[in-house]
């Protein structure tokens, strides 16, 4: 299952990220897109769990202020967005308890978080880091 898991989470990223490429789609507003949308799927995890919705929230709000400072000022804001949603897949684990979310979904979005990053990081190394 694991490897399984693995590769649907590389293929996720190479259609992405062919999509983005053969579509000749504006590579930072998609990446910020993205990671907005990215930020905000645990908070339709927390259910009727007060503290979990605000700590799903608040996690939500850092990762989207990341993805507009990364369209309005310095693109590669997304790609660290990406890298700290990886880690957050990793610590909620170990943060909730019980079922919350599908079994192997941590993996898939980690597998995701850093393959968006890295074609992001490659994509947008060249750009100038302040955009107006």
């Amino acid at each position: 299952m694991t490897i399984s898991i693995l590769l649907l989470g590389l293929i996720t990223v190479g259609v992405i990220a062919g999509a983005i490429e053969l579509l000749r789609l504006d590579t930072v507003t998609a990446g910020s897109l993205m990671l907005t949308a990215i930020g905000f799927i645990y908070v339709g995890f927390s259910e009727s769990d007060t503290a979990l919705l605000i700590v799903n929230s608040v996690q939500a709000l850092v990762i989207w202020l990341l993805a507009y400072g990364g369209l309005r000022k310095n693109p590669l804001l997304i790609p660290l967005g990406l890298v700290l949603h990886a880690a957050w897949d990793l610590g909620y684990l170990y943060m909730v308890a019980g079922p919350v979310i599908p079994d192997g979904y941590e993996l898939y979005c980690v597998v995701v978080d850093l393959g968006l990053a890295g074609w992001l990081y490659w994509s947008m190394r060249s750009m100038n880091p302040h955009r107006s």
